[in-house]
């Protein structure tokens, strides 16, 4: 029975999420904004508190349901941030500038609108969850791309995408379909 409620709980409280949050917190703290970690501390803590009594309920209400979705919304959209840990710092990023995401071995590099390179010590596959729900596909096996910022597909050499930053996204054979699908509609 425990060992059912959590898995229950580990699915609703999302890591990535969690990692997230707690990374944004630590940067506030870090930079001596003590009073909004404060406020994120306590938003954590009423949504844990939510999900702990719908879990043991075992039963929701579409009303219930909504305001817990509504909780989880973040700013305007666009303006959702994403931490990313570095050797140095954790930076945030809002997830509307970052144009790209190469996959290497165990890191990711994120490019961003301002030319700004990221390196991240996490695999690609760490962020695809994230950034799939706000307009992100994953190309080829070590590539995630922001469909905004697509300018075009090119045909020739085996298939890529052209972005407005004028990188080029490989586009693998067994995905071009779902890429051609996304980009068209």
């Amino acid at each position: 029975m425990v060992e059912i409620e959590i898995r229950s709980l580990r699915a609703q409280l999302n890591p990535h999420f969690i990692f997230n949050t707690m990374g944004s917190i630590q940067n506030l703290i870090a930079t001596k904004r003590t009073a909004l970690a404060n406020d994120y501390l306590a938003d954590l803590a009423g949504l844990m508190r939510k999900v702990l009594k719908y879990t043991k309920r075992g039963i929701i209400s579409l009303e219930e349901e909504l305001d817990l979705l509504r909780n989880l919304q973040q700013d305007q959209p666009g303006q959702k941030r994403i931490a990313l840990p570095t050797q140095q710092e954790i930076t945030l990023v809002k997830v509307a500038q970052i144009v790209r995401c190469q996959g290497e071995n165990n890191y990711a590099h994120f490019y961003l609108k301002d030319g700004r390179h990221i390196l991240v010590s996490r695999p690609i596959g760490e962020y695809e969850e994230l950034l799939e729900p706000n307009g992100f596909i994953r190309t080829h096996q070590s590539h995630l791309a922001n469909l905004a910022e697509v300018r075009s597909f090119v045909k020739s050499d085996g298939g890529y995408l052209l972005m407005e930053t004028g990188a080029k996204v490989a586009v693998s054979r067994y995905r071009k379909d779902k890429v051609l699908e996304a980009l068209l509609g």
